[in-house]
């Protein structure tokens, strides 16, 4: 069995994807990509206060209008799954993030290679560092 990793292309266009995301006052507490042993295919999980003050539909909504024509080519919304931040998996994925940060030194991805994460079955998992907080939109 050959195993299927994030390319860098993947990665990098996920990556443009969450900053135009911060950008536009979407918050995300945490981002990832996961692949589950059930499933063939890598999923972008975004945790984001917005899935709970404005609802999953909204949020997605949101999501769906700044997805940029040029990610397409590296993955599309249906690979996009967002989460709550108090959600185990988005805790635990953050706790993975935040211990291996080095003080003094520029974050960089992480990766969690399995079984469990938050009690989510993972075969392997890349975490993007911690984004830049979102400011308060002006009124």
């Amino acid at each position: 069995m050959v195993k299927e990793f994030v390319v860098d292309k993947q990665w990098d266009a996920g990556e443009e994807f969450l900053r135009r995301l911060s950008e536009k006052q979407f918050p995300i507490a945490v981002a990832f990509w996961a692949k589950q042993p059930d499933s063939d295919y890598w999923y972008l999980f975004i945790a984001s206060d917005r899935v709970e003050s404005s609802g999953l539909r909204e949020a997605y909504g949101e999501v769906m209008r700044e997805f940029p024509e040029e990610s397409r080519s590296w993955f599309d919304l249906f690979s996009i799954k967002l989460i709550r931040p108090n959600d185990p998996v988005a805790q635990a994925v953050t706790e993975v993030r935040d211990r291996n940060r080095v003080p003094g030194l520029a974050q960089v991805m992480v990766h969690h290679g399995g079984p469990l994460l938050g009690g989510m079955a993972v075969e392997d998992v890349w975490i993007y560092p911690a984004m830049p907080a979102t400011r308060a939109a002006p009124s």
